[in-house]
């Protein structure tokens, strides 16, 4: 099963931190709607975590929920997945980023969310 259109073999490559944040990025880009990305150290002023790929690490929080409604269902609940690590372990990362996107593509369209996006997902 292809990624939007990529080979089966990009599927299986851990992404580095840049590349990470990259791809949520693009994701933000492609569904403003459905999207919003922001970071623990500019949103409550905490200190960098460590280095990461030469540049101060941060703990990026993407949400992923149907937002145009947000504002009028403040009782939404929230479901939080996270991707911390232990050691030298890049599965956590990796599988909260590929279940943004599989959250994504499963929408077709703004104005038809499925179900799952009836939660405000924090990735």
């Amino acid at each position: 099963m292809a990624r939007f259109g990529a080979p089966l073999s990009t599927m299986l490559k851990y992404l580095s931190y840049k590349e990470m944040l990259r791809e949520m990025k693009h994701l933000v880009s492609r569904r403003p709607d459905a999207c919003e990305l922001w970071n623990t150290q500019d949103r409550y002023g905490l200190p960098s975590v460590g280095d990461c790929d030469g540049a101060p690490c941060k703990n990026w929080v993407l949400v992923v929920t149907e937002r145009a409604g947000l504002a009028q269902d403040p009782e939404r609940p929230d479901v939080f997945i996270s991707g911390a690590l232990h050691g030298d372990e890049q599965i956590g990362p990796q599988v909260t980023v590929e279940l943004a996107r599989w959250l994504l593509v499963s929408w077709p369209s703004p104005n038809q969310p499925p179900s799952e996006l009836s939660l405000g997902w924090h990735v």
